[in-house]
């Protein structure tokens, strides 16, 4: 937790969840995730856009999960925005939603003509 802002507009989205305000509730979703077993993140794909005052990261997440019947895989699409702050950059934004298998061997190095 020590990456999210202290500020109490955060806001949490994980894969299929509802939309958390604030960091107790934030807090709360994590602490209930990791005590169902270990849980590994990889980030792939990494896409950033940064300026002076904010950043936004785009990327793939194969998230590796210990469970009691064996080692299970997931990914995960996820944008993460953040905010420099005195104590340096942090989050607060975290939006995730379900990937497959085939994200990971995506390619999107083309840059598009136009974008809008």
């Amino acid at each position: 937790m020590a990456c999210w802002s202290d500020d109490e507009d955060v806001v949490c989205v994980h894969p299929g969840g509802p939309r958390l305000v604030g960091l107790e509730n934030i807090r709360q979703s994590f602490e209930t995730m990791f005590n169902n077993g270990v849980i590994a993140a990889h980030p792939e794909h990494v896409r950033k856009v940064e300026t002076v005052t904010s950043a936004m990261h785009n990327l793939v997440e194969r998230i590796e999960l210990s469970m009691t019947e064996g080692m299970q895989m997931a990914y995960v699409l996820t944008t993460n925005v953040y905010v420099r702050t005195a104590q340096g950059w942090r989050m607060v934004a975290h939006h995730a939603s379900p990937g497959t298998p085939q994200e990971i061997h995506a390619r999107s190095d083309a840059l598009p003509p136009v974008l809008h």
